[in-house]
């Protein structure tokens, strides 16, 4: 009877003792051993925040259309000029627009640089005008009106002038007076001031 007593209490010592444990060592400041490293009680691990040892990238350079370096294109691979060249000789005039544009899309900078070197812009006249509209979309009404003077047709022109003016006016850049003193027709003020002038 003695001995089973006996051994009931080194029992119910062992199970104290695992269920104390954890806080014994912690009290200690022993690490706590594997058995118990599951165990609720375990002390955690002080370790910074993630975001506080992540690498983060630098920031990329964000400049205007006209001064973005002329890396773009050569980093897609794409040889814009070459190509032109192939679709002015084929007569492509709707291909020229389409890779004149693309080009600008991804290196602004080295196409105008490319259209400084050209005699006559007379075969890029479409493309020009998108340009320009494309510049006032991306919130620069200044720089799209100076592409226009490169316009050749005086009715192009004053298209492409009217449909920047209307998407200055639609972001809030132009006030109802500055259309008032822009070079706008009465019918392209009053198409702009009804909201219909790029429909």
């Amino acid at each position: 009877m003695r001995r089973e007593t006996g051994i009931a209490a080194v029992c119910a010592c062992g199970a104290a003792v695992c269920l104390l444990w954890p806080w014994l060592e912690q009290g200690r400041g022993i690490s706590p051993s594997p058995v118990t490293a599951a165990s609720p009680a375990r002390p955690k691990r002080e370790r910074e925040n993630f975001w506080q040892d992540a690498r983060i990238p630098e920031p990329g350079h964000f400049r205007e259309p006209s001064a973005l370096a002329s890396t773009a294109g050569a980093a897609t691979g794409i040889d814009h000029r070459t190509r032109i060249g192939e679709l002015l000789e084929k007569g492509d005039s709707n291909g020229v627009t389409i890779e004149l544009v693309d080009w600008f899309s991804t290196d602004p900078a080295g196409a105008r640089d490319w259209l400084e070197t050209r005699e006559s812009l007379g075969f890029c006249q479409p493309a020009l005008k998108m340009v320009a509209v494309s510049f006032a979309t991306r919130g620069d009404c200044d720089l799209a009106l100076e592409w226009t003077e490169l316009l050749e047709s005086p009715a192009e022109r004053d298209d492409a002038v009217a449909r920047i003016y209307s998407t200055g006016f639609v972001s809030g850049r132009f006030s109802s007076e500055d259309l008032a003193a822009a070079p706008l027709t009465d019918e392209h003020r009053r198409a702009i001031l009804e909201g219909k002038a790029n429909d």
